[in-house]
């Protein structure tokens, strides 16, 4: 064992990243869908019907959407996270996450197929969020985020902004992160670590509040070839924050510790 007679940097201890990463989301007043089983209530079968969020402000929780009827199972390793099943609604909601959803930004950490399984899959839709639910737009507006067989797409329903770009290559097995911000008319995507594409385009009408969903689009039940194989390990939500498209020191201070948690994670 070696021993330093010395104070280290708080980066260089294991362990605790998580912990530092909370630390610094709260202050970006994020939504934080941890993959730990700790975070998931589970009914008597193993089915998931609630995933805690980690969250400054008061206490928010996704919850089976309506075609999801018992359909949610949990990954319980060491690297935890909801298992969503090709064809098969397995999706959660965060109902009312956010006020405005003209300005956010939304990250999540997956393995695509299932490396106890079939890894031929695709992920197909991680994140979406939807205006339509709430009532508050008419126009029923929706943008989502998804790993397709033509790459990884970004799009939103209203027809005013896409991005489809090939994904990055990781190991088989081995969790990815897309990072994705909206800023009125303009769309960030980002893989990993790595360099964002930036996009302008028209207004998607997303001015409004908006519930997130998780691992499928909406509330309906016909949607099924957009649900894909994948294992959803981390989502997090920053309402007004735009950090691929940084307006203040706060996005620039998100956007880092977001990149340097996937580093000690992966």
């Amino acid at each position: 064992m070696i021993e330093l007679k010395a104070d280290l940097p708080q980066g260089a201890l294991l362990g605790s990243e998580r912990d530092r990463l909370a630390s610094v989301l709260a202050g970006g007043r994020a939504i934080w869908l941890q993959g730990r089983a700790e975070r998931f209530d589970r009914d008597s079968y193993g089915v998931v019907t609630h995933w805690h969020a980690v969250t400054p402000v008061g206490r928010m929780s996704a919850v089976p959407v309506t075609p999801n009827e018992g359909n949610t199972r949990l990954r319980d390793t060491a690297r935890c996270g909801m298992i969503c099943e090709s064809k098969t609604n397995c999706g959660l909601v965060l109902t009312d996450a956010v006020e405005n959803a003209a300005h956010w930004t939304a990250a999540v950490i997956y393995t695509p197929g299932d490396p106890m399984g079939d890894t031929s899959s695709t992920a197909q839709t991680l994140l979406t969020v939807n205006t339509a639910t709430t009532g508050h737009n008419s126009s029923g507006t929706y943008l989502f985020v998804s790993d397709q067989a033509e790459g990884i797409v970004a799009r939103d329903t209203a027809d005013a902004l896409e991005i489809v770009t090939p994904a990055v290559s990781v190991p088989l097995g081995r969790a990815r992160m897309l990072v994705l911000t909206l800023s009125g008319k303009d769309l960030a995507l980002a893989q990993g670590i790595g360099a964002p594409i930036h996009i302008t385009g028209g207004n998607p009408g997303m001015a409004c509040p908006a519930d997130i969903f998780i691992g499928c689009r909406s509330h309906r039940n016909g949607l099924r070839k957009t649900l894909g194989q994948s294992i959803l390990h981390d989502v997090i939500f920053w309402p007004g924050q735009t950090l691929l498209l940084p307006r203040s020191d706060s996005d620039m201070r998100q956007l880092q510790a977001l990149r340097q948690y996937y580093l000690w994670a992966d």
